[in-house]
């Protein structure tokens, strides 16, 4: 019996047609496009269509579970957020600003050596973005009295000649800043609280915005870990007032997370070509030709970077979206370009490599968010800056790239 195997226009079926007769030779002829046996003269025609389905080779990294769950994450309080604490801790630094600013006729100097040492106690204590100005004016005062008297020059100690230069560094000078000891059990402790009440709040909105886009659920295959996020933007900036920028800087992080899962773990080179020309075009469209799973993180990116532009937008009347979506194209081809290396198990050489990783560590995509999200005066030399990638934002990548590897890296 002879079979003919033609390909149908469907690249994943294939057509067998049959012809036999009980007493003469069997034959193969053109492939009919029937289910049916036809009889015809004493022949039996019988069309025989089988259907293969290719499935793509995936990795798994077997990642260990989110262990922040949702309700645990919404049931933590906040219980220095009532207004009376946040009377208290208002009459508490005021309290310690006059501490800091007050002038008292000292021939010695030592009244200033005490308020170096308050400052720098309230910089250790971080408290100090409290009191910014009055410690500016502070010392101001103490390198303009310094340069009459010599103070600066003739310490009593080591600790004095430590401390001025180190908190005047800090602050632009030669040295560096920051405040008391005097009110450390009262008042730090207190500030502690109202601190962690307002970082509690932070977590349980960002909380609530990771379940209700759904990618933790969606995509099984990648880590979950929007703890880990908050906890390093915490780490970025901890003071209050710079809720917005955490907020926003743990909603970049856990996408890169996913994202990085994607090209390191899940996607295989045909899927992460598209998405990368996807998020490149930035174009609604492109959904149409991405995977099921693709199409989820593309639009929940597209959404979540369209909803930053627009706050900027609405505020400053500026544009950023071009900045931003930038900063993740150019991310994801550093990303695509070392997929590739891993799959044809090419090894680069160091320079090709580095020249590649500082983009692929994250580093300029958080740094171009967190200017956005941080600062309400945007300049056209900042922009500029971030387009062309200067030196501020090439650099601490590299910095990035080389801790971050050394953190997983092995002698062979």
């Amino acid at each position: 019996m002879a079979l003919l195997n033609t390909m149908l226009l469907d690249s994943s079926s294939s057509s067998f047609i049959i012809i036999s007769n009980s007493n003469k030779h069997t034959k193969a002829v053109e492939p009919l496009i029937s289910n049916h046996r036809i009889i015809n003269g004493g022949f039996q025609i019988r069309c025989v269509a089988t259907t293969t389905t290719v499935v793509a080779q995936r990795k798994s990294a077997n990642y260990q579970p989110n262990l922040w769950s949702y309700d645990f994450l919404q049931s933590l309080k906040h219980d220095y957020s009532d207004l009376i604490y946040e009377d208290l801790n208002r009459n508490l630094k005021e309290e310690v600003r006059r501490m800091i600013i007050r002038q008292k006729r000292d021939s010695n100097g030592e009244e200033m050596w005490h308020k170096l040492d308050l400052i720098d106690d309230v910089k250790r204590l971080g408290l100090s973005y409290q009191f910014e100005k009055d410690i500016e004016e502070t010392l101001d005062r103490f390198v303009s009295t310094s340069t009459i008297s010599g103070n600066f020059v003739n310490t009593k100690s080591l600790h004095q000649a430590a401390l001025s230069f180190r908190l005047l560094r800090e602050y632009g000078y030669d040295v560096s800043p920051d405040v008391f000891e005097k009110f450390k059990d009262k008042n730090a402790k207190l500030d502690f609280n109202v601190v962690q009440s307002t970082l509690q709040e932070d977590l349980q909105e960002i909380s609530r915005w990771w379940k209700q886009i759904g990618l933790a659920s969606k995509l099984s295959f990648s880590r979950d870990r929007l703890m880990e996020c908050f906890f390093w933007s915490v780490g970025m900036a901890f003071e209050p007032q710079y809720s917005d920028l955490r907020k926003g800087l743990t909603k970049v992080t856990s996408f890169i997370t996913i994202i990085d899962d994607i090209y390191d773990v899940y996607g295989t080179l045909d899927e992460l070509e598209l998405f990368t020309a996807a998020v490149e075009s930035w174009d609604i469209k492109a959904v149409q030709v991405l995977p099921d799973y693709m199409r989820i993180c593309f639009l929940a990116l597209y959404n979540t970077v369209n909803e930053l532009a627009y706050h900027v937008l609405y505020n400053q009347g500026l544009d950023i979206l071009p900045y931003l979506t930038t900063a993740w194209s150019d991310m994801l081809k550093a990303f695509l370009i070392e997929a590739k290396w891993s799959k044809e198990k090419n090894i680069p050489k160091f320079e090709e490599y580095l020249n590649n990783a500082w983009v692929s560590v994250s580093g300029v995509l958080i740094l171009t968010h967190a200017y956005f999200l941080l600062n309400p005066n945007i300049t056209k030399e900042a922009l500029h800056s971030l387009q062309n990638y200067h030196h501020l934002l090439r650099r601490p990548s590299t910095i990035f790239r080389l801790c971050n590897d050394l953190g997983t890296s092995k002698v062979i």
